[in-house]
């Protein structure tokens, strides 16, 4: 019985659907790493911007701690000029401050006779409802003395900033290295919002002796997160990436900054950066491209290649098909013509050896089986020795 080869060739056309989709897969692959290549340079490219504008923020608030080495005195209308040109010159910087080091036998002088811009200056704390109350007997306090620009930020004036422990690890931080250090995010006093800031102080020496026990003080500068990282991403290539800026130095991580927490997180795609140490604190990036980020670079070939190898395929199956159809069509032709052969031979054969008329077997036939039995008779029966006489008997009947 033969087999039908449809079933052949559908298993033939379902392997081929299995190739096209395992090809078209592999493309999809290929391009994925593409784009995941591409959004690592990216992701690199905003790291690099971060650093740079921290950089060159950090690089004022040095210059005006060089102003103070250079100088005697530095009294609050030469803070304020050189302060405002800084300012004009870094707008992501909120607030630039001097900070003295004020002990507590000098600070009933300093409640009494400093004053900034005729403000006179109090030392002050958070107390415990976070309203700002006269800082109680301390060893030292390291008070707002001046600040620039003066406008939105008078509550600062006075702030004690060794009261609290983010801004005190800071100072001794700053004090110990003798370098510029940052504090973990911080609210500000004159900030009434909950954005996150951070606070950047150098320390200045005295005279005297350039050591750490000898601090006249610290310049301070403000940073508002949020502002600082969008302005230093502001003119880069790509933005649909969801940027994550972190602050690793705890054993918590603190999230400081996202540029778009409206975006879902792509965990298939994430690259992390590490942007070393910022002011002895250890922070870091974590980025995720918007799914409007893949789909810009993502392209079509995957979907082409698929559509044009499955088609390739169905069409070579189904021209296999209908050659396989047409065989099998000329094969039954050629079965029937056979037998229609086959039966005009045994017609011919009736013909020659029946008599036409009355269906008796003719001299013909007679002559055949006559034959036929004769040859059989002699296989069967071994002749006589008179055989060569009936032999020539019968070769000459025949």
């Amino acid at each position: 019985m033969k087999i039908s080869s449809t079933p052949r060739l559908l298993i033939a056309l379902l392997i081929g659907l299995i190739i096209s989709l395992l090809l078209g897969r592999f493309i999809y692959s290929v391009e994925t790493q593409v784009i995941e290549t591409e959004f690592e340079k990216d992701v690199i490219s905003e790291q690099l911007a971060i650093e740079q504008e921290v950089a060159l923020n950090f690089l004022a608030i040095k210059s005006l701690k060089n102003f103070y080495d250079n100088s005697q005195y530095v009294d609050p209308n030469e803070f304020k000029q050189f302060a405002s040109t800084l300012l004009n010159s870094h707008p992501n910087i909120i607030a630039l401050s001097w900070v003295p080091k004020i002990t507590a036998t000098t600070r009933a002088d300093y409640d009494s006779t400093f004053s900034y811009f005729e403000r006179n200056l109090h030392i002050t704390e958070r107390g415990e409802n976070k309203q700002l109350v006269p800082a109680p007997q301390r060893e030292t306090y390291f008070p707002v003395s001046y600040i620039e620009p003066i406008t939105g930020n008078e509550n600062a004036l006075g702030f004690n900033l060794a009261s609290n422990q983010k801004r005190l690890a800071a100072l001794n931080l700053a004090k110990e290295s003798g370098k510029l250090a940052i504090t973990a995010s911080i609210q500000l006093v004159q900030d009434k919002g909950v954005r996150k800031s951070f606070l950047a102080v150098i320390p200045v020496y005295t005279k005297v002796e350039q050591q750490a026990q000898d601090i006249a003080g610290y310049i301070t500068g403000v940073f508002q997160i949020s502002a600082l990282i969008n302005n230093a991403l502001k003119n880069t290539a790509e933005h649909n990436i969801n940027l994550t800026l972190l602050d690793l130095t705890e054993s918590e991580p603190e999230t400081l900054h996202n540029t778009h927490p409206e975006f879902s997180f792509n965990p298939g795609m994430t690259v992390n950066r590490d942007l070393g140490l910022i002011g002895g604190r250890k922070w870091a990036i974590k980025a995720s491209p918007a799914r409007s980020y893949i789909l810009e670079k993502r392209s079509s070939n995957p979907a082409i290649i698929f559509i044009l190898v499955l088609t390739f395929l169905t069409s070579s199956i189904i021209y296999i098909y209908r050659l396989q159809k047409q065989s099998e069509i000329t094969e039954k032709a050629v079965e029937s013509r056979t037998i229609e052969l086959k039966e005009a031979k045994k017609a011919l054969e009736r013909i020659t050896l029946l008599d036409e008329m009355t269906g008796v077997a003719n001299r013909r036939h007679f002559d055949n089986y006559f034959m036929q039995e004769w040859k059989r008779g002699l296989r069967e029966h071994p002749p006589p020795d008179n055989y060569c006489y009936r032999y020539r008997l019968f070769q000459t009947i025949q």
